[in-house]
C-alpha cells in the first residue's frame, strides 16, 4: 500500500473533537439540552475542549453503587464508529466515520485522556481506506484499504505502517482482540475468520463452521479475547479461538444486530424483541455459552442499541434512544437509569478497572462514575 500523507493535527482537533461541519453518516440526531457544568478546560480558538472533570473516580462500579453514577466529564464528537478502553484504563479511544465535501469517507482515531478527555493523539487515516479499528494498547489503528483487500497496521504516534496484512480475500468485519493482541478479518466471500497476531503480523488461525443462509453475516471479536461471535440474522454461534470449537446456534425470534461476550465468554447478551405474555417486547436474551441455553431475559420499555458488560460480567448496560440502563445480570433487574443525556446511545464501554462507563452519541462522549470522597 503507498504511503499517503497525513491531515494536520488542527484540522485533526477540528474534525474529531469539534465534529465540524461535516455531513453526518449515523442519522442525525437533536442536541441535547441538559445543563452542562460551567467549568472548562484551556483549548485552541474556534474549538470545543473538554469538560474538565468535576470529580474523581471512587470504588469500581456495582450494582449497590449505580444509583449514584454521575457525568463527570463530556466532549463533542462526531459520528463515533467504536469505543476501546485501554488495559490501564487511563484513556480511552474513540473511532469516528464523516464525509468530506466531495463525499469521500473520513476516518480517525481520537485517543483521550482519563478523566479530563483531553486528546493525548488525533489520527486521521489515508483517504480512501474503507474502514478503521483501534487497538487497546492506544497507539495501533487497522486500516483496511479502498481495494478491500490488505489491512495495514499503522502506529497512530508516528504515523508509520508497521506491517501489512494479506488474508486472501475481501475482508469485512474488522476487530481487535480486547488485549490488542489478535486481529480478526473476516472474509465477504464466505462465512470464515482469519486470525492475525499483530505483533508478528502473522496468520495464526482461519475459523470456519458457521452456516447461514443469509447473504451476509458478521463474525469478530465482541467483548473476550477467548472467542469470536458469528451473527447472521437471528442466528448468533461463538467459537474458541484456541479450539476452535464452535457453540451450538443461539437462535433469537428477530434479526439480531446488537451483541456482546462476557469477558470470560460465559455469556451472550443480544438484543431482539421476544414474545413475553404473547407480545413481541423489546428484550436482551443472556445465553449461557457452554450449554446454549438461555440462562436470563431482560425486558425493556425500549429496543437496545448499544450493550456492554462490566469486567466481572455482573452488569450489562444497555443503551437505548433516549437513556442508559445498568442491570444487575444474576437478579435481572435494573440498578440505575441513566437520563441526563436523553439522545440515542450508539456506544457503551466499561473501563478495565470497572469505574467508568463511557458512553457515545451522535455529538457527544460522557463519561460516567461512582464520584471518589
Amino acid at each position: 500500500m503507498k504511503t499517503i500523507p497525513r491531515t494536520s493535527l488542527s484540522i485533526l482537533l477540528m474534525l474529531i473533537i469539534a465534529g465540524c461541519s461535516l455531513p453526518k453518516v449515523t442519522p442525525e440526531v437533536t442536541p441535547s439540552s441538559e445543563s452542562q457544568p460551567t467549568s472548562t478546560a484551556p483549548g485552541e480558538p474556534g474549538t470545543p475542549t473538554p469538560i474538565v472533570t468535576i470529580f474523581s473516580a471512587g470504588a469500581p462500579i456495582t450494582s449497590a453503587n449505580a444509583p449514584q453514577l454521575s457525568a463527570s466529564a463530556r466532549t463533542a464528537v462526531s459520528n463515533p464508529q467504536q469505543l476501546v478502553w485501554s488495559p490501564d484504563s487511563q484513556s480511552v479511544s474513540l473511532v469516528s466515520q464523516n464525509s468530506s465535501e466531495n463525499s469521500s469517507q473520513v476516518f480517525s482515531d481520537a485517543i483521550l485522556e482519563v478523566p479530563s478527555l483531553a486528546p493525548k493523539l488525533v489520527y486521521a487515516a489515508p483517504s480512501g481506506i474503507q474502514r478503521l479499528a483501534a487497538s487497546s494498547d492506544a497507539k495501533t489503528v487497522a486500516e483496511l484499504d479502498q481495494n478491500g483487500e490488505q489491512v495495514d497496521l499503522v502506529d497512530a504516534r508516528s504515523k508509520t505502517v508497521l506491517r501489512t496484512l494479506d488474508p486472501g480475500f475481501p475482508a469485512g468485519t474488522i476487530t481487535f482482540s480486547p488485549d490488542g493482541k489478535t486481529l480478526s478479518l473476516s472474509n465477504l466471500d464466505q462465512p470464515e475468520v482469519a486470525l492475525f497476531d499483530v505483533t508478528l503480523g502473522a496468520q495464526t488461525a482461519t475459523l470456519s463452521g458457521f452456516e447461514t443462509p443469509a447473504t451476509s453475516y458478521t463474525a469478530g471479536f465482541f467483548g473476550s479475547n477467548t472467542a469470536i461471535v458469528w451473527n447472521a440474522a437471528a442466528i448468533l454461534q461463538v467459537q474458541d479461538i484456541t479450539t476452535q470449537t464452535l457453540s451450538l446456534p443461539f437462535e433469537q425470534e428477530d434479526t439480531t444486530d446488537v451483541f456482546t461476550l462476557a469477558s470470560d465468554g460465559s455469556v451472550l447478551a443480544a438484543a431482539a424483541p421476544r414474545t413475553i405474555d404473547g407480545i413481541l417486547t423489546p428484550a436482551v436474551s443472556l445465553w449461557s455459552t457452554s450449554t446454549a441455553s438461555l440462562s436470563g431475559s431482560l425486558t425493556l420499555t425500549a429496543p437496545a442499541i448499544s450493550l456492554a458488560f462490566s469486567p466481572d460480567g455482573t452488569l450489562l448496560a444497555v443503551g437505548t434512544m433516549s437513556q442508559i440502563q445498568v442491570w444487575d445480570v444474576a437478579s435481572e433487574t435494573v440498578a440505575a437509569t441513566l437520563t441526563e443525556n436523553p439522545n440515542p446511545v450508539y456506544l457503551l464501554a466499561f473501563s478495565p478497572d470497572g469505574r467508568w462507563l463511557a458512553s457515545a452519541y451522535a455529538d457527544q462522549l460522557v463519561l460516567w462514575t461512582v464520584p471518589g470522597k
